[in-house]
């Protein structure tokens, strides 16, 4: 045992001018008693001798309370520590639709596109966690990774920061690639693998049909990997702006093979169902400020991603016993009142 403030010790010479005082004020009262009743009892001078040992313990245990013992013990760790998690953002074309901001729930980003809110995103994850590792992928309609799963939430950062993600979109998406992609990244970060998949989309899939995600999704259930995905944009329909270094404003709209414009909404049916089949959780970005939305999500992470009580690290850490001497004082000091 060992104590935060030890120098509260010195209250401790308080305790025998307190307990003289008690016993000149026991004896007083037995002269006082035995000139009007001229009888002290054996029991009278034990009732005394309690009372003064239970005050001299009470103002023990205080002062025990004040220096803050503590006690080292093993406990159960932090479930995000040996926890890897692979961040994947959609760079597929849609996600240039400038429809994210409104509320003012996104940074100030010019423009405000899906791409932005989601490297946002991503950074404010990064920026949140703890002991878990994390790993970087982009996709579209195939997955490619970035940063293998590190600890190194700076390198993570500097990398979403500094890449131009809108010079690395292309068309077509395919969710199913993702989830393998972020599966993949998964097993390589750890022998014995306890982790989960995060997908940051606007839910567009140009490559499957929902029973094909699903399948995909039921094969990471059974390897106990969730994936918790985040629907970017809103469900209602829009363009795809062009834009051009150097060049003020918007340039145009995408257009498809036939010169018609691409219109593009967030399609959260795909990604509330492969949350729901692996186990995970679909988020909105809309719904919540980023770094609030990252932090739910982390605690939704550790919480959900399936794994052996022995796999969760025991730490050693100090356990604070200044309630427990606290309590002790309060009581005894009240049992010292009773007559």
């Amino acid at each position: 045992m060992d104590f935060a403030a030890p120098g509260y010790f010195w209250l401790l010479l308080l305790i025998p001018p307190v307990l003289a005082s008690g016993l000149l004020a026991g004896r007083h009262s037995f002269r006082v008693r035995r000139a009007f009743t001229d009888r002290v009892t054996a029991r009278d001078r034990w009732l005394m001798a309690g009372r003064m040992l239970a005050a001299s313990l009470a103002m023990l245990s205080l002062v025990m309370a004040v220096a803050g013992p503590r006690v080292w013990a093993w406990r159960a760790g932090d479930p995000r520590v040996g926890l890897v998690l692979a961040v994947g953002i959609d760079v597929s074309k849609s996600m240039l639709a400038e429809d994210v901001g409104e509320g003012g729930k996104v940074p100030p980003l010019s423009p405000a596109s899906r791409l932005d809110a989601a490297g946002d995103l991503a950074v404010r994850l990064f920026e949140e966690l703890g002991g878990e590792k994390a790993g970087l992928f982009f996709f579209a309609r195939s997955g490619i990774e970035v940063v293998a799963p590190t600890r190194d939430q700076g390198f993570l950062r500097y990398m979403v920061r500094h890449t131009n993600l809108a010079d690395l979109t292309e068309s077509g998406s395919d969710l199913a690639v993702a989830m393998q992609t972020g599966a993949d990244m998964v097993a390589s970060g750890n022998d014995r693998p306890a982790g989960a998949i995060v997908l940051i989309s606007d839910g567009e899939d140009t490559e499957n049909r929902l029973p094909d995600l699903i399948r995909q999704a039921d094969i990471l259930k059974a390897r106990q990997l969730p994936v918790f995905t985040v629907g970017i944009g809103l469900p209602i329909e829009t363009l795809l702006p062009i834009r051009r270094p150097g060049l003020p404003g918007i340039q145009g709209f995408y257009t498809d093979n036939r010169g018609d414009y691409l219109k593009t909404r967030l399609e959260e049916r795909p990604l509330r169902e492969i949350a729901a089949a692996t186990g995970g959780v679909f988020r909105r970005y809309e719904d919540a400020s980023a770094n609030h939305l990252a932090r739910a999500l982390l605690e939704q992470v550790a919480r959900l991603t399936p794994r052996a009580p022995e796999a969760i690290p025991e730490e050693r850490g100090l356990i604070d016993l200044s309630p427990v001497f606290l309590g002790t004082g309060l009581f005894l000091f009240i049992g010292s009142r009773f007559p």
